[in-house]
């Protein structure tokens, strides 16, 4: 027997908890084989902030593994009603670019990966100022955590998206720590596998939104271990009740 937390344990049981949080922590990190939902609820949409890109070369080298995106950003659509963007908090800009690169492994398994969208004139209003209010520069950067994807399926065209953790950028304070990329190839040059090379032409769009932070996976683990100590402790405590 042994005492964790004030509470006595049969190294049995103990082993069980070692071994439920060690499967929990390692589903955190499974391999995405489906679209991770990015911007999917109607109820949000168009979802703001958004920064949308139109133009895209979306392609993956199987021999390399990398996963590769680059195209135009054109759109910005602010949350913000207070701000010096008065046409329906609608802005467009010129020059702007995304490009996002990642290594993607043969089973469809992000590895690592960098996202950067910017613009050489800045963010204006069109319908007020052409001053740029935010920008020029780089407007929003960060490191891929999750990568989904949707090969294409009769009339569906192939689709991908990813999740990132935001590292700069003049709207990083605007979309906060975690946003989120989905993007539709506008071909059906993507059948669900990454042991071929594709590419898709450059007729994908993109739209670049804010998402939530979750919790992190070792957080996760901690309250799964914690709940089930907690319940395991009020029924050894439990006193037994004589019929």
């Amino acid at each position: 027997m042994k005492r964790v937390h004030g509470v006595t344990i049969s190294v049995k049981t103990l082993r069980s908890l070692v071994l439920l949080g060690s499967f929990l922590f390692c589903m955190t990190f499974h391999a995405q084989a489906t679209l991770l939902g990015v911007g999917s609820d109607p109820n949000t949409w168009p979802n703001v902030p958004n920064l949308y890109s139109p133009g895209l070369t979306i392609s993956y080298d199987a021999g390399s593994q990398l996963f590769t995106v680059t195209g135009a950003t054109s759109d910005y659509i602010d949350p913000d009603l207070n701000d010096n963007f008065v046409l329906d908090d609608y802005a467009g800009f010129l020059t702007g670019t995304f490009s996002l690169s990642a290594t993607v492994t043969t089973s469809g398994t992000l590895v690592s990966g960098t996202v950067t969208l910017a613009c050489a004139s800045g963010v204006y209003d069109p319908g007020y100022d052409p001053t740029p209010i935010i920008g020029p520069g780089t407007l929003l950067q960060g490191d891929l955590t999750a990568f989904g994807f949707e090969g294409a399926s009769g009339d569906n065209r192939s689709q991908f998206d990813v999740e990132f953790n935001v590292t700069g950028g003049s709207l990083a304070s605007v979309y906060g720590s975690k946003a989120g990329t989905v993007m539709d190839t506008g071909d059906n040059s993507f059948g669900g596998s990454f042991t071929t090379s594709f590419s898709n032409g450059g007729s994908g769009v993109a739209d670049t939104l804010m998402m939530v932070p979750e919790p992190e996976p070792q957080l996760l683990v901690v309250l799964s271990l914690s709940v089930l100590g907690l319940c395991r402790a009020a029924r050894w405590r439990a006193p037994l009740r004589k019929g």
